[in-house]
């Protein structure tokens, strides 16, 4: 629809959804071109310091339309617009999970745990269903390091691998990281640039940033935060822990012991095992209320761009989460099959 049409059938004026974005509460909003929501949200962020929103949208491809439209206009010099990147898949379709929208979810998921400041938080509507590790669990995983600190070179690299980081020969990619003498690189899921931490025996001598590119070393940092880069953890308790959850399903529904063993054989492979993601609350303990409402602990003011399509998508990821559940755990089907990425 044009911004003319827009405005012929609107049935209020922008400054009063401004006035009631700023109100708080829910606002659902329709038939609007989506730079002129947009503004609308910047104009009611400029006008109220403590104002937080959280905006649904139908998809993700609408979401990082407002995401890149927002920061531009608020200018985002501190991260105030976060985006919670949810696949408009379903977790348990037998393919690879994208590891880019995975650290994304991370990235966003360690910022509200560690209270950081936003403005915006962006969600698809199926975000809205998708389960995430617990806070508690996020803020744990959070790794602080600064120059000076003390730490052994086996006790970060073991504590980054934990967090789901690869190691590699050459840190190119975020998510990754490379041990060569009492150098470290490393690529956090949120950073712009990855950094070079140097250890003189159990201390932090110096920590730089430097382009991944052509590897050379460019400012000096202080100190550095690094987050979960996966959302299943590998530890061993909490890989007992779905593998328990799983014994259970599997009992409940009279699964042959030999397609159920399948399954626990998968779950082995930790974070590396194709069916994780579809079974994610079972690696925590209390996660059937986890999910990125949950991880806002403010009370934002709730905006949908697309209440019509949004409510329709949430129907429909219900019912087909249901029903794939049931039919694949029925079938056994639930397992590690050769997958491909999305």
């Amino acid at each position: 629809m044009s911004l003319e049409a827009a405005l012929q059938n609107a049935n209020a004026s922008i400054r009063e959804l401004v006035e009631s974005l700023g109100r708080g509460g829910r606002v659902d909003v329709g038939s609007i071109p989506q730079g002129a929501l947009d503004w609308a949200l910047a104009e009611t962020i400029a006008s109220n310091s403590e104002q937080r929103l959280v905006l649904v949208t139908a998809n993700l491809d609408e979401a990082y339309r407002h995401e890149s439209n927002l920061r531009f206009l608020l200018g985002d010099p501190n991260g105030d617009v976060l985006l919670f990147a949810a696949s408009d898949t379903s977790a348990l379709l037998d393919i690879v999970p994208d590891r880019r929208s995975e650290m994304q979810r991370m990235a966003t998921l360690a910022r509200l745990a560690e209270g950081a400041p936003w403005r915006v938080l962006i969600v698809p509507a199926s975000g809205l269903l998708r389960r995430v590790p617990p806070c508690a669990h996020v803020a744990r995983g959070l790794l602080s390091l600064e120059v000076g600190g003390q730490i052994e070179r086996d006790v970060l690299i073991d504590k980054l691998l934990s967090l789901g980081y690869l190691r590699v020969p050459l840190v190119e990619d975020r998510g990754t990281l490379s041990a060569r003498g009492a150098l470290i690189d490393v690529f956090a899921p949120d950073a712009r640039l990855p950094c070079r931490i140097e250890l003189d025996d159990d201390e932090i001598t110096r920590i730089r940033s430097f382009d991944p590119e052509d590897q050379k070393t460019a400012d000096e940092i202080e100190s550095v935060q690094l987050g979960p880069a996966r959302e299943v953890p590998d530890s061993m308790d909490a890989i007992e822990r779905a593998k328990s959850s799983v014994r259970e399903l599997c009992d409940e529904m009279n699964m042959p012991t030999l397609e159920a063993r399948e399954i626990l054989v998968e779950l082995d492979r930790g974070s590396g095992a194709l069916i994780s993601n579809a079974l994610l609350p079972g690696y925590f303990e209390n996660t059937s209320r986890s999910s990125i409402r949950s991880s806002t602990t403010s009370r934002p003011t709730h905006g949908s761009s697309s209440p019509t399509r949004s409510r329709s998508r949430i129907r429909y990821r219900r019912s087909t989460v249901t029903r794939k559940t049931s039919t694949e755990l029925a079938r056994g089907d639930l397992r590690s099959s050769s997958g491909r990425t999305t």
